[in-house]
């Protein structure tokens, strides 16, 4: 009978017969523990995470909580860890379990145009961008990361606020100027000398065609988009 067609190799059963591993032959399985160098690897150790302590807590207290007043407060210190419970028994305070290992920092890069700190922050009404204002004056906008900033006033940002639409943004500075954004533009669509005092709040109308002010001087202003000032309060 003439001889078949040579089987083709294969890697992971070299060394072995159809019975088992040939005779003399060396096992070819690689240890786990070692990579393709030779090299130990360093097993991947997952930090464990025992909701014992917390779930026994809750059912101790329990009984004694008839509201979240009788809870224990939280401060933000590691000496509260022992008091912590699961998030089911912190809805009214939520940012207790907040993982502070998903957070991540933004670091604004440009030192030199933001000195001092940042007085507001306010996300756009689509929830993408954060838009933060400082004593500095500049206006950073971030996604992810910073990607623009502009010099908005020539003193400190006090409040910020956009309108319903997402389409404009109004600023208040402490030297009591009010500006006008459409949308990122970094050239104010209007100015107004609103107030003597620094601009503690501005807020758009329902509509957004209106805006109102308020300010240390305790005077109130209404103004519109074309920049008229109109009613004084």
């Amino acid at each position: 009978m003439p001889p078949g067609p040579s089987p083709a190799f294969d890697a992971n059963n070299a060394g072995m017969s159809t019975y088992g591993p040939a005779f003399g032959a060396s096992s070819p399985v690689l240890n786990k523990g070692v990579d393709a160098t030779g090299r130990a690897r360093r097993p991947k150790r997952k930090k464990p995470l025992d909701p014992t302590a917390a779930v026994m807590l809750q059912m101790e207290g329990a009984p004694f909580w008839t509201t979240w007043r009788d809870q224990p407060v939280i401060q933000p210190h590691s000496s509260y860890f022992k008091y912590l419970t699961p998030p089911a028994a912190n809805l009214h305070n939520p940012v207790s379990s907040l993982p502070l290992f998903h957070l991540r920092s933004i670091v604004i890069r440009d030192k030199e145009k933001q000195k001092g700190p940042i007085f507001v922050a306010s996300w756009d009404p689509t929830g993408r961008r954060l838009l933060t204002g400082s004593e500095s004056g500049y206006v950073v906008v971030i996604q992810g990361t910073p990607i623009k900033t502009w010099m908005a006033h020539d003193n400190a940002i006090k409040c910020m606020k956009w309108s319903g639409n997402g389409n404009f943004m109004l600023t208040g500075a402490r030297n009591g100027i009010i500006k006008y954004w459409a949308r990122l533009n970094s050239v104010a669509a209007f100015d107004l000398r609103a107030h003597e005092g620094e601009v503690t709040a501005v807020s758009f109308a329902p509509s957004d065609a209106k805006f109102v002010s308020s300010s240390d001087d305790q005077v109130g202003r209404e103004g519109g988009r074309e920049g008229r000032e109109g009613r004084k309060g």
